[in-house]
């Protein structure tokens, strides 16, 4: 969670950004609660849904309060629950292969021309690779170069490292080899090969690594890298796809800045626009191979640097089973948790970032998943109503720890307000999908059930100047205070943890 500095410190302020919060909390053992282990879930999960069961409209305007009196709620939501259908689906991770590596690729970026990355530690370039990267930086080593690239974020020392950059690879030019970028191979290999040069490994034990493909491209001006991540080890799983702008290391970053601001120094993007890269997302991901996905979220971000704004577009989507989308919820932040019910795999879902002419400037894929079973594809699940009030005594259990105030930071927290806190819950948004929950006693498999997830924002105000002193949600990068609060299984009314925190 990000907070909202009002009153307090910046210094404060970045305490709270350690906090984890997903809003969830240690399961309760009252009986309030219906318990994940009880069998209802085993027998429900057989039960077909009633034919032509009616839509439920939902409309909760009510208020209640924490049993210790520390978090006040106020529930307003209108929503059509929907009619029973929904799935519930056994998958496994897809571990991702060479021949998935490629054909990504080539849908990401088209018949480009894909090279080995080098590695970080011992990077060669032919010589038209240095005197392209001499070229590119030397546009930029006047301060209004520099300030029209970075905005206010340009200074005196981004420019001197820029030149000192140029002089290093110009020393470089003169003494290269004829050198020539090898194609990639794409074939899988131990990811420290992409850190540190062949002699430096020789005898060390690389058996824990990740397996990469890392391959650099050209299209037009800009450059780009991809990243195919896999892992199937004890600790924990791994199948992640990046792309993005930049073929490795350069001043300040300088070369993604130079990139982005090629591609993104456009007009603002239309309405069209944006319906045209959802089309192309979706276009990308049905030809991936990759499972079922549907594009669930865009958003226009705008960056200033200076007085020149820059436009990206972005695109999210979700996976698909049986017709039915899954609720995007947080990533997970930490995959070798030893509770119960953490997962060790990543949350399934798919980003892009495009710009306002459908230049893709980056992509990142977590989790592919094979559907292994359909345990019953129109599951009978508890109406919305019945949910709603599980969910109530859920968070009537809770206190203004679980919204991201531990006990010795609320400490801090009041004595630098200068007076009490308290806490307010806006519940206002509720969503009706598939979520994933690991199938007991495995580390290997996974369920999607149909679930619910109450959405809404907090607000720690100090009781005695009535001022908010710190908000929930990200106003700083999408200006969205809205947050999960509680997931509940429809088909037994348990909790759904929403992190491994």
């Amino acid at each position: 969670m990000i907070f909202k500095k009002q009153k307090i410190m910046l210094v404060m302020l970045l305490t709270v950004l350690l906090v984890v919060f997903c809003g969830c909390k240690q399961e309760p053992t009252t009986n309030s609660v219906i318990s994940k282990n009880d069998g209802s879930f085993d027998s429900g999960v057989l039960q077909p849904a009633p034919q032509n069961q009616a839509s439920e409209n939902i409309s909760l305007h009510n208020e209640f309060t924490s049993t210790d009196k520390s978090v006040t709620f106020s529930m307003n939501i209108e929503k059509e629950w929907p009619q029973n259908g929904s799935p519930v689906v056994e998958v496994t991770p897809h571990y991702l292969t060479a021949d998935d590596a490629k054909r990504v690729a080539n849908i990401l970026l088209g018949d480009a021309t894909f090279y080995e990355k080098e590695p970080v530690q011992d990077p060669r370039y032919s010589k038209e690779q240095i005197q392209e990267k001499i070229s590119r930086w030397s546009q930029y080593t006047s301060t209004q170069a520099l300030s029209d690239l970075y905005g206010d974020q340009a200074d005196s020392q981004t420019l001197e490292i820029v030149k000192e950059f140029i002089n290093e690879y110009t020393l470089m030019l003169d003494t290269a080899q004829n050198y020539q970028p090898k194609l990639c191979e794409w074939t899988l290999k131990k990811d420290a090969y992409y850190v540190d040069p062949l002699e430096e490994l020789e005898g060390v034990d690389l058996s824990n690594n990740n397996d990469e493909i890392q391959a650099i491209a050209q299209v037009g001006s800009v450059e780009y890298t991809l990243d195919i991540a896999t892992r199937n080890k004890n600790d924990f799983k791994l199948n992640n796809i990046y792309l993005y702008l930049s073929s490795g290391s350069s001043p300040r970053s300088i070369d993604t800045r130079i990139f982005y601001s090629r591609l993104c120094r456009t007009e603002k993007p239309s309405e069209l626009d944006v319906q045209n890269v959802k089309a192309k997302a979706q276009n990308m991901l049905d030809q991936m191979d990759l499972g079922q996905w549907q594009v669930d979220n865009s958003r226009v971000e705008t960056t200033y640097y200076g007085d020149v704004p820059e436009y990206v577009i972005h695109v999210s989507a979700v996976p698909v089973f049986h017709k039915t989308p899954a609720i995007r919820r947080p990533q997970l932040g930490n995959l070798k948790s030893d509770t119960s019910y953490a997962s060790n795999y990543y949350l399934t879902d798919a980003n892009f970032k495009f710009s306002a002419n459908g230049d893709i400037l980056a992509f990142s894929m977590f989790s592919p998943v094979d559907e292994k079973e359909a345990l019953n594809t129109n599951v009978q699940t508890k109406n919305g109503g019945d949910l709603i009030e599980l969910a109530e005594n859920h968070l009537i259990l809770s206190d203004y720890y679980d919204y991201g105030m531990s006990p010795d930071f609320l400490d801090v927290f009041q004595e630098s307000a200068g007076e009490n806190v308290t806490c307010k819950v806006d519940i206002c948004q509720l969503e009706y999908g598939l979520i994933r929950v690991k199938v007991p006693n495995t580390d290997e498999s996974y369920y999607y059930v149909p679930g619910m997830i109450l959405y809404g924002t907090v607000d720690y105000w100090g009781e005695e100047s009535g001022k908010i002193l710190a908000s929930s949600g990200d106003p700083i990068l999408s200006n969205n205070r809205i947050i999960p609060l509680v997931a509940l299984n429809a088909v037994d009314g348990s909790i759904i943890e929403l992190s491994n925190e």
